[in-house]
């Protein structure tokens, strides 16, 4: 009997490994295009398919080095609790990115506690609304001491909520030349802003006029920049608070227009009336008998 050899023996002992089951073999990987100067061409690793080995090697290596194609999947950081709005809060500003309203109230500058502390109702009324952290504090300003809301910021929360069917906004009344003075606006002039809400019949519509401006002692102020340089900005804005405020409160939940509520003077301290403390001191008697001297 011819013995058998050691590869024999092997190969009896142990039968070949069987492929796994519902999986075909990776077929080989296509011929690479290169372009006019020999250069392998961009679509080298995307015409591999990536649920094969090669593909998901070709994968690994062609992302090294490069940024993502896509940024689907970012999302924003949101804290999930008190402590963490306030780490928020303090890196803020120490990164002095604190937006002005945040830093002062009437031209003051607030302390570093008062100022944390007002970011931190900036963060949380802008997560009531949805807002991400830094999207809050860019949005919202801090006004006579109340969050509101930019007129930008606003109309975009409006619109995202799905509720505003149709806005128009026209210029009105006698429609001043292009480089025409501020000075020289008439008085008829100004912005009309009409709003429709989805399953509500009559329009919102809400105007403001450089008569009503003058009214509020607001045009040509020295002290209220914006409307000398940007008016028509200012009569749309404006123009846009009463609507948006009549139609749509649920969606502002109560806040106001920035660009209205700067216009707005702040509430002055309420005087007490002390008078009646002088009722026993007018005879002379009173002060007779408070007297250090006895």
């Amino acid at each position: 009997m011819p013995r058998r050899t050691a590869d024999q023996i092997k190969r009896r002992v142990q039968p070949p490994i069987a492929a796994p089951e519902n999986r075909s073999p990776d077929p080989p990987p296509p011929e690479r295009e290169k372009d006019g100067d020999g250069r392998l061409a961009a679509s080298d690793f995307t015409t591999i398919p990536s649920d094969t080995a090669a593909g998901r090697v070709a994968q690994r290596r062609g992302n090294r080095g490069r940024p993502p194609t896509a940024l689907s999947n970012v999302r924003p950081s949101v804290p999930g609790s008190l402590d963490e709005v306030y780490r928020v809060a303090r890196a803020v500003l120490v990164a002095k990115l604190a937006p002005g309203s945040y830093t002062q109230e009437r031209g003051i500058l607030l302390s570093d506690e008062e100022v944390v502390a007002r970011l931190v109702v900036g963060i949380l009324k802008g997560a009531e609304l949805g807002f991400a952290p830094m999207t809050a504090l860019t949005t919202i300003a801090m006004i006579n001491k109340k969050p509101c809301l930019y007129g930008d910021g606003a109309s975009a929360l409006i619109q995202s909520r799905g509720h505003l069917e149709r806005m128009t906004i026209e210029e009105i009344g006698a429609i001043p030349a292009v480089d025409a003075e501020t000075r020289k606006f008439a008085d008829d002039f100004g912005v009309r802003v009409t709003m429709w809400r989805r399953g509500q019949g009559g329009p919102y519509i809400g105007q403001f006029t450089v008569g009503d401006a003058k009214r509020a002692r607001l045009w040509m102020d020295p002290h209220r920049e914006p409307w000398i340089k940007y008016p028509k900005r200012q009569l749309k804005w404006r123009a846009f608070a009463w609507p948006a405020r009549d139609g749509f409160a649920d969606d502002l939940m109560g806040l106001g227009i920035a660009e209205e509520m700067l216009d707005v003077p702040p509430e002055l301290p309420t005087k007490t009336d002390l008078s009646f403390l002088d009722d026993g001191l007018r005879g002379g008697t009173a002060a007779a008998a408070y007297s250090p001297l006895g």
